[in-house]
């Protein structure tokens, strides 16, 4: 938690155990590590040491470059950012379910990218392209949306988080800033960090309440205490 390195794995390939690119992950209740593998095109699945578990895709139709993966309630939530798509499996690879498309209308998305799900399981997709977060059920029906100011182009890729009261947090990378939203879609406020923020681009909250934000343009991160963040 303080930041010292303690392991690594992986490496550069398409074989067991590589990666090429590797963008979100997710981390289940045993501490298996669920890996985007972004241009190998599929999810690579670590055991808690980082031993090789398995690599899968979607049978129905192989995945695009996709940008994260979200495990949430016994499921695997991947955002299938080219193929303009959420595909959901189990931790075994099993494919259960996708939604999406590429358009503008609800339901639908132009690269998608950050993934959060809500306390009461419900998932939050970054619709970057469409410059809004879309909200669906755990099975993937629509509920809402709400417009993000900023995220100027595809190559933004935001990620969200979500707090226990539906907040929503996520970051802008061209704007060089994180925003916090109420449940309803508000703008409650924004915060540019001149100096720390370069390229802001994960974020995560912790029971704390304390975000922590990487900045791959600085090779590093920032963690603030936000004591309203619930």
């Amino acid at each position: 938690p303080g930041g010292e390195f303690l392991r690594q794995f992986g490496r550069k390939g398409s074989g067991e155990g590589e990666l090429n690119e590797p963008c979100g992950l997710g981390v289940d209740g045993e501490g298996e590590i669920f890996v985007a593998d972004t241009w190998n095109h599929r999810i690579v699945r670590f055991a808690p040491d980082g031993q090789f578990r398995l690599a899968f895709g979607d049978p129905e139709g192989k995945l695009f470059g996709p940008r994260a993966v979200l495990l949430s309630r016994g499921s695997v939530y991947v955002a299938d950012t080219g193929n303009k798509r959420i595909v959901r499996f189990s931790p075994d690879g099993k494919r259960l379910a996708a939604w999406g498309g590429d358009g503008t209308a609800p339901g639908q998305f132009i690269e998608p990218v950050g993934l959060a799900a809500g306390p009461s399981g419900n998932i939050y997709v970054a619709d970057t392209g469409n410059h809004r977060v879309q909200v669906f059920d755990p099975e993937g029906k629509f509920l809402r949306q709400f417009p993000v100011f900023g995220w100027k182009d595809f190559y933004t890729e935001p990620y969200i988080a979500v707090g226990p009261s539906e907040t929503v947090f996520l970051t802008d990378s061209w704007g060089k800033r994180a925003a916090q939203y109420d449940a309803g879609g508000t703008l409650r406020r924004s915060w540019r960090g001149s100096e720390f923020f370069k390229s802001p681009t994960g974020i995560v909250l912790d029971p704390f309440g304390n975000l922590t934000v990487s900045d791959r343009a600085t090779a590093g991160g920032y963690t603030s205490g936000y004591p309203d963040a619930a």
